[in-house]
């Protein structure tokens, strides 16, 4: 991964801002890895971003866990982000709305899961079978949305 990303922290990505999702099995806690979080408590969030990458990316039985020694010299153990958030999208809007106060965004989401539509065959649908893809679609989102 190191190869790929290069030895770039959370806080040197080029873009404004950046939300990787991982989970810390030791804590059993959600690890959200941002710019802001890195600028705020840069002991517990200022990590390499191929050290973020691979840990978001560690299923397990597939991926061995990522073991990252944070600022305070604790060894954490992290774990797939797709235990707390399969699709962070929202959570990343939910930061940059509320907590960034940002106005205008763009949203890149780079993930697995449900196939975009284009590979349904979707010739003959009609309304309702957009509103059955759309549930499917917003069921891999796994925010509480009640209070927006």
């Amino acid at each position: 991964m190191r190869d790929m990303i290069g030895r770039r922290n959370i806080s040197q990505a080029i873009s404004d801002e950046i939300m990787i999702t991982a989970y810390e099995f030791n804590s059993q806690q959600p690890k959200l890895f941002t710019k802001y979080l890195a600028e705020r408590e840069p002991n517990r969030f200022e990590v390499l971003l191929s050290n973020a990458t691979g840990s978001s990316s560690a299923a397990p039985g597939f991926f061995e866990p990522q073991k990252i020694e944070n600022g305070y010299s604790q060894t954490e153990l992290l774990i797939d982000g797709g235990i707390i958030a399969n699709n962070p999208s929202l959570l990343a809007y939910m930061t940059a709305k509320h907590i960034l106060d940002k106005k205008e965004m763009r949203i890149l989401s780079l993930g697995t899961g449900t196939p975009f539509p284009s590979e349904y065959n979707i010739e003959g649908w009609n309304s309702l079978d957009y509103i059955k893809l759309s549930v499917e679609l917003m069921i891999d989102i796994d925010v509480d949305m009640a209070d927006y």
